[in-house]
């Protein structure tokens, strides 16, 4: 099972590793916790098994965002990524999608986006 690294503000862990359903609890908290965007506690979704086809889309100067990035969350070495995962959805189904999220060094995965379904 692969695992996420997530920082200390989360659930008031030591730094450690994560798995996907842990990171799922605890997002919102760690986003409460140190005063990120609430975009985390309103997803439309949750993360229900190993992200993986983890690829990088952009990196650095090629990410538009990176401006707003820097400013909202901090400076870091931005990539844009995406990946497929499972997902519960607010209605309760369980779907096959493919998400697309910003991650940093340090930061963490931030805005991450339900693009389409694979199912």
């Amino acid at each position: 099972m692969a695992q996420f690294f997530a920082s200390p503000a989360c659930a008031g862990q030591k730094l450690r590793h994560f798995t996907a359903h842990e990171l799922n609890q605890c997002w919102a908290v760690t986003c409460v916790a140190v005063g990120h965007s609430p975009k985390w506690a309103m997803m439309s979704f949750e993360v229900i098994d190993d992200i993986t086809e983890v690829q990088t889309i952009a990196a650095g100067n090629a990410i538009r965002e990176l401006a707003r990035l820097q400013k909202q969350y901090g400076k870091g070495r931005w990539r844009k990524l995406k990946g497929v995962a499972m997902v519960r959805l607010a209605s309760g189904r369980i779907r096959r999608a493919e998400l697309h999220w910003y991650e940093a060094h340090g930061i963490g995965k931030r805005e991450m986006k339900r693009k389409r379904y694979l199912d």
